[in-house]
């Protein structure tokens, strides 16, 4: 006879983690673990609502330590930055595994994303954009 256990909604908790950096007038919002499934794609959403009222420059999405992410929170992603782009803001994307590359590329978002490797590569195009202005040096850390 085999049971079947049910799955408890702490560990799906701890399998992702969202937090905003501020930098001047710019928010980088880091990634990490599995972004899918209720609670993870609803901190995703207030993050990224969060990021985009409380700053007034892009929003720099770090994911380098993102394993996954569904079609919910790409579905987050892709409506913050048509909102950030209607109202003259950027938004990137940086370093992303082979696998969200791999899903970026299925779906023909890496044609609407700029993806960058690093931050460094991410503000230096930001300021050849902004001609100079992005105030990379000024932090806060806020997390999710």
């Amino acid at each position: 006879m085999s049971r079947r256990l049910e799955p408890s909604a702490e560990p799906l908790r701890l399998m992702s983690h969202i937090e905003i950096e501020e930098h001047g007038a710019h928010a980088v919002v880091r990634m990490s673990g599995t972004v899918a499934l209720g609670e993870a794609t609803r901190a995703l959403a207030e993050t990224l609502s969060r990021a985009e009222k409380e700053k007034a420059g892009a929003v720099i999405i770090e994911l380098s330590a993102l394993k996954s992410l569904d079609s919910t929170a790409l579905g987050s992603l892709v409506g913050t930055l048509r909102r950030l782009h209607s109202a003259g803001r950027e938004m990137m994307l940086v370093n992303p595994n082979e696998r969200v590359t791999m899903l970026l590329k299925m779906t023909q978002l890496d044609s609407l994303f700029p993806i960058h490797n690093t931050l460094t590569d991410a503000f230096d195009a930001l300021e050849r954009k902004t001609g100079g202005v992005t105030d990379r040096d000024s932090r806060h850390r806020d997390s999710v």
